[in-house]
This record gives structure tokens, sequence and C-alpha cells, in this order.
């Protein structure tokens, strides 16, 4: 997974530079999005292999795209505020992602629940980028 993850970050890094920041996180999370729904009617691990390879890569756009939409969206004048702070929220979000599928897992014995939990925040995400646009000072 960490493979994946450091694949993600250059892969994705290299399609925004041709694509733009905002499109490549559309993608990205439009495209998480529908890994998750393959990974809930997945029967066997042929279809669960590339799905978790996926969602590795998936994972490791944002972290080298989102500075990027960041700095066209805001600009780079205060971007080592903004950087961090969205970082902070960032680093939350993976470690208690972590804690919340377990405990979904362990109170229904199955992952299930907890995928039904992501879908929605990766679509809501790339709504959000999409609406987003340049912020003039």
């Amino acid at each position: 997974m960490s493979a994946c993850i450091g694949l993600g970050k250059l892969v994705m890094g290299a399609v925004a530079d041709r694509l733009g920041s905002r499109r490549t996180l559309i993608g990205i999370y439009s495209g998480l999005a529908l890994v998750l729904i393959v990974m809930l009617y997945a029967t066997n691990e042929f279809l669960i292999t590339p799905a978790v390879l996926l969602v590795g890569i998936a994972c490791g756009g944002p972290l080298t795209v989102g500075p990027m939409l960041l700095a066209e969206q805001l600009g780079l004048k205060r971007f080592g505020s903004i950087s961090s702070l969205a970082s902070v929220f960032y680093l939350i979000g993976a470690a208690t992602s972590r804690l919340v599928m377990g405990a979904v897992f362990d109170h229904t014995s199955s992952y299930l629940d907890a995928l039904l939990i992501y879908i929605p925040f990766c679509i809501m995400s790339a709504l959000a980028i999409y609406s987003c646009g340049p912020v003039t000072w």
C-alpha cells in the first residue's frame, strides 16, 4: 500500500501538470468513489487486489496535487499558513479513518458499512473541488 501511495504521488503530480490540479483532484476523488463501489461488490481477490492498489494510488494523489490546487486558487501570499492548517486536518482524517473503519468492522463484522460511509465523502470532495474558484483579494 505504501508503494502505491508513493506511486500515486508521482503519477498524479505528472497528470496534474498536464490536466491541471482541479481536474486531477476531481478525477482522483471520483475514481476513488468508483473503486470503493467496486469493492462493495467484489467477491474474490481478483477484484479486491487491483481495487486496493488503486485506492493506494488515489490516496497518494491528494498529497501532491492538493498543495498545487491550494496555490492556484488562493495564491502564495499565505500559502504556508493555509497549507499547514489543511495538512493538520488531512492527518486527523487519515488517523481517524482507520479507527472508524475498525470500529465499524468490530460492530458489524463487515467493511461494507465503513465503505458506505466513505463513498459520499469522496463524492462531496469532488463536488467541493469542482465548485471552488479563484479567490480575489
